[in-house]
């Protein structure tokens, strides 16, 4: 391991050191087997060894950030229109998955939130739901075999909070008397403060 990090730290901050030592053994070998040879001929080896050395996608990829560096230096106006392009991109993508994990991914906070329910009532002359009606909530409850458990819940009402200031509406619900006994909260509703 301490090797292969030398020679990529030899590979990328001394390059030129390197290609100089490939460049004398290449000529030496050649000179030995052949005499002086052509230096055209040396390129594609040293080509073929440069592509092999460890590191070398990572000297690829310091090219290209410096070329790009240089070319956003150029045209600043570009550059800022770039950044701002992406900046927009990554802060859309991020507001998407954050509602998408959270609304579709992420598990309901209850119990075994893949046994729950809701039902509606539909009429027969619309397409509409409706909630049910509460004869039809008793019925139902009462001759079930499917559920262990049925509650209704209403949350249409608002309701006005009298006391000792100005009244204040309140958003809840209204709902039958069994419903928290289906364990759905496992944190109180309201937290007093």
């Amino acid at each position: 391991m301490i090797r292969r990090l030398s020679a990529l730290y030899r590979n990328i901050f001394r390059k030129q050191r390197l290609d100089q030592d490939l460049e004398e053994e290449l000529r030496g070998y050649f000179e030995l087997v052949d005499g002086p040879g052509d230096p055209a001929h040396l390129e594609p080896i040293k080509e073929s060894v440069r592509d092999i050395r460890t590191g070398a996608s990572m000297d690829i990829l310091l090219q290209d950030l410096r070329y790009a560096f240089r070319t956003l230096a150029r045209n600043p106006s570009f550059s800022v229109i770039a950044v701002l392009t992406l900046a927009l991109g990554i802060g859309a993508n991020t507001t998407m998955f954050t509602i998408v994990n959270s609304v579709l991914l992420k598990p309901l906070p209850y119990p075994e939130p893949d046994r729950l329910l809701t039902l509606w009532e539909k009429q027969l002359s619309s397409d509409a739901l409706g909630t049910v009606a509460p004869a039809n909530f008793f019925d139902w409850r009462e001759q079930t075999r499917s559920f262990a458990k049925m509650a209704a819940l209403d949350p249409y009402p608002d309701f006005i909070l009298n006391g000792y200031g100005a009244p204040q509406r309140l958003t809840g619900a209204a709902v039958s008397g069994d419903f928290f006994s289906l364990g759905f909260f496992a944190k109180p509703l309201v937290e007093h403060h």
